[in-house]
């Protein structure tokens, strides 16, 4: 009786193998996704921080891009508040706290939209052309100096 089990286990471990259809059989059809951009960074914004820690201050992140390059950014928005994200430019002083107005001239990009809070946005800036290591703030007022990080261009 043992045996016989075996044989028959045997037998139908086969005909499933056989069943399983060749390499030239079409898979399944699966539920069309719609197809995302890629983006070249992608920047986590939370309530009052970028990055994965809440002391930007102290240890902000870090974004490396080309420079002169054309860079796409995926900016999600993790948290309850709405943010923004924006480069300073070289040598400029950003006030503390961060009110917008006229302290906009101090900018050399900002994705000028408002990133609501839990939705995901892709932007695309051309990289500055001068080397070196750009403040990253979010421009939402009082925002800044918690949020902020640094794009290094090389």
């Amino acid at each position: 009786m043992h045996r016989l089990t075996w044989i028959l286990g045997i037998v139908a471990l086969l005909v499933v193998a056989a069943c399983g259809g060749s390499e030239n059989s079409a898979p399944a059809a699966e539920p069309a996704v719609p197809a995302v951009e890629s983006a070249d960074l992608r920047v986590d914004m939370h309530d009052i921080y970028f990055g994965e820690q809440a002391n930007n201050m102290d240890n902000p992140p870090v974004w490396t891009v080309t420079a002169g390059e054309d860079v796409s950014i995926e900016l999600a928005n993790l948290g309850n508040l709405e943010h923004n994200w924006a480069v300073v430019k070289l040598g400029e002083e950003v006030p503390v706290p961060y009110v917008g107005g006229e302290e906009q001239e101090a900018l050399l990009y900002y994705v000028g939209d408002i990133v609501p809070a839990g939705s995901t946005e892709i932007h695309t800036f051309t990289a500055p052309a001068e080397i070196g290591e750009y403040l990253v703030i979010c421009t939402v007022p009082g925002h800044y100096p918690a949020m902020q990080g640094r794009l290094e261009v090389q």
